[in-house]
């Protein structure tokens, strides 16, 4: 009698044709294998669902398929199921089924392309929350929220918040109607992110303002539209998610602790609190719950610093990534110098410090931009909300100054210029400079070196005494840790790691 394979897969399925393969093998051995035609496609694990049949049980479950020949040893036959005569047929095995999309939903955890799905308790998904939340928290203790009648250039900066995180995919349109409802009901908001008066306050808002926001109200639906970017689900690339909701949370907690502080501490205060947060928070996360960035989608990130700034030109600090140019990934670097808002002129900034000196070094090296912090005012016995800090090139900056006829102080406003309107500065760090295209923003190096000549010490007039660099360009073209490494021998402290990966076991941290 032959023997036959201990294993027959996927017989016989509701009026699916199966197709039987015949073979007859050395020691009289026979394979029966059915295969349907139509076959299930998984798109987080390629499993096929399988019935067991075991020797054992062969003569009490067995299928036979009128007319055809076993004893044809190369042959093929179409039956259809409707001619399959079934004895008992037992159902799929529990285990295997359990096991099956166990493994299934083990897959969709670690992907981020399904971050959306991701259960509440998912470790990264919390992690994304819990940053949104605090940023929350710092919003409803008055920091980067809006005033009950905002600035003109406050309003603008919202406005092209919003088209700017919508252009890149990661808020919903200004105009739709489930903006509010998304927070309202979103299972990771529960509290007080359930209620709506604590976010139209957080607005500058009536607590019966309905929804959506119309008119002159629209802009402030940034707010909201902030908050949700703070997640995993939304972005195109992971490393651009983790990079904002970072930026944002140094920003929000930097103002909420850093207020009145001289701008080369609450710089250095920014810096470690955009790093800390992705190592610290997010990467531990990740590792916990095994979801790497995709292979092939990388994110390492380095800041430097040094204490020794004597004769420094006017910058606080540099920011370096990538871009890609016809196919070629080339530096990006941005310069940033510092200004606390007026003590007395809410939204305005004085920017002529030495005559205009300052501005001038700024405007020389042609990479120069302005960052605004903020301050809390009071009004009467209440203070009043602090906005966000924004980003003004100095190119427009200088516009602004040049067309005002004061000889020692020149107040520019901290929102709006001639040409541009500022960015927050979350968004700028992690929209503007993170993008892979040419958009214009910074100054483009061809190499490594030029890189490092740029920050060096050795030069007569060192550029900044602080960086923040991070790549998440094709392939790590930057090698931003050689280029860490070169900045550390021009003297600065450097800080490096790297954001895990699926399939690489590079995780370097110093």
């Amino acid at each position: 009698m032959p023997v036959f394979d201990q294993r027959v897969f996927a017989l016989a399925d509701q009026g699916n044709e199966v197709v039987a393969h015949v073979k007859e093998r050395p020691r009289r051995v026979l394979v029966i294998t059915a295969v349907p035609t139509r076959q299930l496609e998984w798109e987080q694990a390629s499993l096929e669902l399988q019935r067991l049949f075991y020797i054992a049980d062969l003569q009490r479950y067995v299928v036979q398929a009128h007319g055809a020949r076993l004893g044809d040893s190369h042959g093929l036959r179409r039956i259809s199921c409707g001619k399959m005569r079934k004895r008992r047929c037992r159902p799929l095995d529990r285990q295997v089924r359990d096991h099956h999309l166990g493994l299934m939903k083990d897959h969709s955890s670690k992907d981020w392309r399904q971050s959306a799905a991701w259960p509440t308790d998912h470790e990264v998904r919390r992690a994304f929350t819990r940053l949104a939340k605090r940023t929350l928290e710092t919003k409803r203790r008055g920091f980067g929220n809006l005033a009950q009648i905002p600035s003109a250039g406050e309003l603008k900066v919202l406005e092209a918040g919003l088209q700017r995180l919508g252009a890149a995919g990661a808020a919903p349109s200004p105009s739709g109607t489930d903006e509010f409802g998304w927070i309202v009901d979103d299972p990771d908001a529960p509290g007080v992110d359930h209620d709506r008066s604590t976010w139209l306050e957080m607005m500058g808002l009536p607590s019966g303002t309905p929804w959506p926001l119309q008119g002159a109200y629209a802009a402030r639906a940034y707010v909201v539209a902030q908050y949700r970017a703070i997640q995993a689900r939304g972005w195109a690339t992971p490393g651009q998610a983790i990079v904002y909701a970072a930026a944002q949370m140094a920003s929000h907690n930097t103002l909420s602790t850093v207020q009145g502080q001289d701008e080369p501490e609450v710089t250095i205060k920014l810096i470690t609190e955009f790093s800390n947060t992705i190592r610290d928070v997010l990467i531990p996360a990740m590792e916990g719950e095994g979801a790497h960035l995709p292979e092939g989608q990388f994110l390492d990130v380095a800041t430097a610093s040094t204490s020794n700034h004597s004769d420094r030109l006017g910058a606080d600090f540099a920011v370096v990534t990538g871009l890609v140019i016809d196919g070629v990934v080339k530096y990006r670097v941005a310069l940033f110098q510092a200004k606390w808002e007026d003590e007395n002129q809410r939204g305005k900034a004085d920017v002529w410090h030495k005559g205009g000196g300052q501005l001038a070094e700024l405007l020389s090296t042609g990479i120069g931009y302005y960052l605004f912090y903020p301050r809390r005012y009071r009004e009467g016995e209440k203070a009043r909300p602090v906005f966000l800090p924004t980003v003004r090139s100095a190119r427009d900056v200088e516009r602004d100054a040049l067309a005002l006829t004061t000889t020692t102080v020149r107040m520019v406003d901290t929102c709006n210029g001639t040409a541009d309107v500022a960015w927050d500065f979350g968004g700028f760090l992690g929209l503007a400079l993170a993008s892979l295209e040419n958009n214009g923003v910074g100054g483009i190096y061809d190499t490594q070196k030029e890189v490092v000549e740029l920050l060096s010490r050795k030069r007569k007039r060192p550029l900044a005494r602080a960086a923040i660099f991070y790549d998440h360009t094709p392939g790590r073209s930057l090698n931003l840790f050689e280029l860490a490494e070169a900045i550390k021998g021009e003297g600065f402290d450097v800080d490096t790691f790297s954001v895990p990966v699926a399939g690489d076991q590079r995780v370097i941290r110093d």
